[in-house]
């Protein structure tokens, strides 16, 4: 049996009309965290994606978010009637509020002033302390609500916003503090000024389960090898695109600068001279036994008609090479029954010069690059987004094939034409960028589901290999095992990439970077420790995490500490 709450329904609906997890929860009056918790509750439940997000980093519905949300806005609208026209005002009563001393000191005296309008003989109990001591309050059931600065435990407490503080930064009145303000400096760049400030910023780190996704836009990379050859005036194939070939097959016969069909034509002409003369000359003898040739090759050409007409059954390949048996089995009767002349030497001699000229214009191509996939599709990356070259695969690059930027320089010289690719067809590759300091990037060795728009119906299991890490953007890159199938031709790819994690968690805002490389920073006694992590999943609130060296430890009820 599905299970999920009217209360999910009511805030999944919220997050689509305000297209928003942060507005949806502002309107609310609850924690984009909770939001977030909910919306993924309910995807459990049935089991399905509700939401991905862009490369913008904004919220869209899947295909099958639509169709939820299509089926839970009635319910919704008809339970937000039935409270309002059925439930009556509770009684007033005692309420025990546990504060902390920020929130006690400056903001209760103005909300309770305000609850009291409307809920006149309502009795406040008021306890004062720490953030840790207002949890423990209510974890004790000694208070209902709580206010504190600093969400201690999501597992088992709800939080709602109530207000926002803005930090101010307070400094001397000169130069220095004046250039700093005129530059737009922000955070990071006033870290090393010499300052105090008031304690807080941890949070512990706990296990946890985290479905991330990214939206993006990527290039396909395939193990295949383009085949280029000089310019050429005709060329004839002996396979079709998508065709599997092995090593040794012929692919094509080229027919190189300097032929012209003419020189077909008169190979053509010389052959029928040479045979008309041979006719003519030959002895009473022997002309009967051309004459027998030239019956069988007759009757043979007349069975090749009938089947091309359909009068009649046969096999054309068979019947073909019949023929072709019969010709050669005629050219050398004749050449055996007739002594050569001067007149047939001179036709020899210019036979043979006809011929050579044409094997000189003419090139068989044959597979070398073992068995693969034939196509003829080119778009001018294929000598550097191909697998031997991922190593080389950059963001410049990635963007360049998204933009559709221009190929020319990567199509080789000028001289060169392509003629076809060979693909192997069962290991191919989806690279794309994310931001630096976006969290939700690939791991190492990770599995991936992915969904390519194109093909919403089909999704795709994948292996993430080693990302390329700049200060400013990742390269991802995903392995596929599969049949390479709607992508043997396709270059440019939206796709949305899904991972769930099972591990230690930390919020988003305590994860920090350095040189585009993830960290988390550990309370260790006194000291702060930092772990290089890879974030193995990310949600609108927390990430899944792990630790890149072995020597690092990091496990649930770690003090976290924001960089």
């Amino acid at each position: 049996m599905i299970e999920f709450t009217i209360r999910q329904l009511e805030i999944f609906v919220t997050v689509v009309e305000k297209n928003s997890f942060s507005r949806a929860a502002e309107a609310l009056a609850l924690a984009q965290s909770t939001v977030s918790g909910h919306i993924r509750g309910l995807e459990e439940a049935l089991s399905l994606v509700l939401f991905v997000r862009d490369a913008k980093k904004q919220i869209r519905l899947t295909e099958r978010g639509r169709e939820v949300y299509a089926l839970a806005k009635p319910i919704v609208d008809q339970c937000r009637v039935m409270s309002e026209e059925l439930l009556v005002q509770p009684d007033a009563r005692e309420l025990s509020i546990a504060a902390s001393t920020d929130a006690f000191e400056y903001l209760l005296p103005d909300l309770m002033t305000a609850y009291q309008r409307t809920h006149a003989g309502c009795r406040f109990l008021l306890v004062n302390g720490d953030s840790a001591f207002v949890h423990e309050q209510l974890r004790a059931r000694h208070a209902r609500i709580g206010f504190v600065g600093t969400a201690l435990d999501r597992e088992t407490l709800t939080y709602r916003p109530v207000c926002r503080d803005k930090l101010v930064m307070i400094t001397p009145n000169n130069e220095r503090y004046r250039a700093f303000q005129r530059a737009g400096a922000y955070g990071r760049d006033l870290l090393g000024e010499p300052m105090i400030v008031r304690g807080g910023g941890f949070a512990e780190a706990r296990f946890g389960d985290v479905t991330g996704t990214i939206a993006t836009t990527g290039a396909i990379v395939r193990d295949e090898n383009a085949v280029y050859t000089e310019k050429y005036e005709k060329i004839i194939f002996s396979v079709v695109e998508g065709q599997t070939v092995d090593t040794g097959a012929q692919i094509a016969q080229v027919f190189k600068r300097g032929y012209q069909d003419e020189s077909t034509v008169t190979l053509l002409r010389l052959q029928r001279e040479i045979y008309e003369y041979q006719k003519s000359v030959i002895g009473a003898d022997a002309a009967a036994g051309l004459a027998d040739i030239e019956n069988r090759i007759a009757a043979v050409e007349q069975q090749i008609r009938d089947a091309a007409r359909g009068a009649a059954q046969a096999d054309m390949l068979a019947l073909e090479q019949s023929l072709k048996s019969l010709q050669a089995e005629r050219t050398t009767y004749l050449e055996s029954a007739v002594p050569a002349d001067g007149t047939l030497s001179a036709l020899y001699a210019s036979l043979a010069e006809q011929e050579q000229a044409l094997t000189s214009w003419t090139r068989n191509i044959v597979n070398s690059a073992g068995p693969g996939i034939v196509s003829f599709y080119f778009d001018g990356y294929e000598r550097v987004l191909n697998a031997a070259q991922l190593s080389s695969v950059n963001a410049a690059l990635i963007r360049s094939v998204i933009s559709g930027g221009n190929t020319v320089t990567a199509l080789g010289t000028t001289a060169e034409t392509p003629l076809y690719r060979l693909v192997q067809g069962s290991k191919w590759y989806l690279a794309f960028i994310t931001d630096a300091a976006e969290p939700m990037r690939t791991a190492e060795g990770e599995q991936y589901y992915v969904v390519f728009d194109d093909y919403s119906t089909l999704t795709y299991q994948a292996t993430a290999l080693a990302p390329v890490v700049t200060s400013s953007s990742v390269v991802n890159i995903l392995e596929f095992n599969v049949d390479i199938g709607n992508f043997l031709d396709v270059r440019t790819v939206k796709a949305t990439i899904t991972h769930a994690a099972q591990g230690v968690m930390a919020p988003l805002e305590f994860i920090g970077f350095e040189e585009g490389a993830p960290y988390v920073e550990v309370q260790s006694g006194d000291a702060r420790v930092r772990v290089m992590v890879n974030v193995l999943a990310a949600d609108e609130d927390n990430a899944v995490v792990a630790p890149v060296n072995a020597q690092d430890t990091l496990v649930s009820g770690q003090r976290l500490v924001k960089p």
